[in-house]
């Protein structure tokens, strides 16, 4: 949400004695220090002015009068922003170097140069991130353009000027859902989108779920998508619009999240606690037939070992590589090149999140697994039935042997394993109809030993009307078209 930011007494001396106005110029007559310029550029950007990079001056809408808006505001001794009438809010140089290098995954692509799309481009900090280099420098651009080319997408003339075009930019001055609807139209898409969407504007708090999933459309397959939005994708059942509620979903399906500190613009007067987020379009889309389709997502999901895995640049550890690619091939750079086989083995029993394994056994979580690397609990070990299936947990929550998560995990393992022996002996064997159940909440009714047959019938029909899980692939443009109020 948006809030006043008080003028610095610094800042108001300077804006009075030190300025010269000119229709919607303001340029800064004298050289500012450094516990003053801050100030002055706060305020001035708050009223709607745009920095004119490489030089002392501001820039307002063509018509307006600078030195009355200035005046004005020094008048009250604070400044509302009025850029959030079209959304605009600065990313610091510092957040943006920090979510490209972290999760951009910039680098060249065997076959030609890595396409990226910045589609809300400002005056072009998360370009200038992206490209890690000054803009201005043709030479080294012309470098760049030989394996990556950036295009930034900004609807304001006066910050898409304050991108140096270059063979390694090319800047289109647009507004990002009509230029969207056309470039998905034309087929062309992108293997990197890096972007700090508008988040909200006057009749639409929930424009940066819109500017998401028009996003999205538009990511190659095997693509990635950044980007910083409000906190609240991150909350599971957050939905007060139809965008919002698949923009959840698609980050639970396809991405991850770090959340950001909460004073990351208050430079800006802008109250409002956001994650970066990270998505991953999978090189497929068809769904692979699972070969036991009735398993919980905690039990190890078992293999013939003849399925052919699908050859990959990266790891892909999402949900959704998880249904359309479960195999992968990867060729591992650390270890001289060698090719793994890389297969998703389930959800772990305590925290859910996606547990991966490779062939060869080297399942280090300070490898390229990290968080999702593998523990099997194996119910030979510790319940003496060989003859079930292991049960998943991620090495986080076993990595405190004998702690809390530690021990929830075995708990929880051993209930299933109790499970199957109950509903052997009472002659029931549905697995489809156990796992719906079980996902739909009432575990306690089908496994408690000695459990009422007239609780397992009405178990049985209630799980009849479990609701299926839902996979969001994309959006078209047609669909957004219904979003507004919903």
């Amino acid at each position: 949400m948006a809030r006043a930011y008080i003028i610095p007494k610094s800042a108001h001396v300077a804006l009075t004695t030190s300025v010269m106005f000119r229709g919607p110029r303001v340029t800064i007559t004298e050289q500012l220090g450094p516990d003053v310029w801050p100030g002055v550029k706060t305020t001035l950007e708050n009223l709607g002015a745009v920095y004119v990079i490489g030089t002392s001056g501001f820039e307002f809408e063509a018509g307006q009068d600078a030195q009355a808006l200035v005046t004005d505001a020094l008048a009250t001794g604070r400044v509302w922003r009025v850029s959030a009438s079209h959304g605009y809010v600065a990313t610091p140089a510092d957040l943006a170097e920090h979510v490209v290098s972290m999760y951009g995954e910039i680098g060249g692509k065997a076959d030609g140069p890595l396409e990226v799309l910045e589609p809300s481009a400002g005056t072009g900090p998360l370009v200038a991130a992206i490209v890690r280099a000054d803009l201005s420098d043709q030479a080294r651009c012309a470098e760049i353009a030989t394996w990556m080319r950036v295009t930034a997408v900004e609807v304001d003339e006066r910050r898409a000027r304050q991108i140096p075009s270059s063979p390694a930019v090319k800047v289109v001055r647009d507004r990002f859902e009509a230029w969207a609807a056309r470039t998905q139209a034309s087929g062309k898409r992108f293997d990197r989108i890096i972007m700090n969407p508008p988040f909200s504007v006057p009749g639409d708090a929930q424009l940066w779920a819109k500017h998401l999933l028009l996003a999205w459309n538009l990511l190659a397959p095997g693509g990635r998508m950044v980007a910083i939005v409000p906190a609240c994708i991150t909350e599971p059942g957050y939905g007060p619009s139809r965008a919002a509620r698949a923009a959840v979903e698609l980050l639970h399906t396809h991405g991850g999240y770090e959340l950001l500190s909460p004073d990351e613009f208050d430079h800006a007067g802008v109250s409002v606690i956001t994650a970066a987020v990270w998505f991953d379009r999978p090189l497929v889309d068809a769904p692979v037939p699972r070969m036991v389709a009735d398993l919980p997502e905690y039990v190890a999901r078992p293999y013939t070992g003849d399925e052919v895995p699908v050859q990959v640049p990266r790891l892909f550890l999402t949900r959704g590589a998880s249904v359309t690619m479960p195999v992968q091939a990867w060729r591992d750079a650390w270890r001289g090149g060698t090719v793994r086989v890389l297969r998703h083995r389930g959800s772990c029993i305590v925290c859910e999140r996606l547990v991966w394994a490779f062939d060869d056994g080297e399942n280090d979580p300070r490898g390229a697994l990290g968080d999702h690397a593998p523990e099997l609990l194996d119910p030979a070990e510790r319940a003496g039935m060989p003859e079930a299936l292991p049960v998943v947990a991620c090495f986080m929550c076993m990595n405190d042997s004998g702690g809390e998560t530690y021990d929830r995990a075995w708990s929880a393992a051993r209930r299933y394993w109790g499970s199957v022996v109950a509903a052997r002996q009472s002659g029931w064997s549905e697995p489809a109809r156990d796992h719906a159940a079980e996902r739909a909440g009432l575990f306690a009714e089908l496994v408690m030993a000695g459990a009422a047959e007239k609780s397992h019938g009405a178990a049985r029909e209630r799980a009849r009307t479990a609701p299926a899980p839902v996979y969001v692939s994309g959006w078209t443009q047609d669909a957004l078209l219904d979003l507004d109020g919903q």
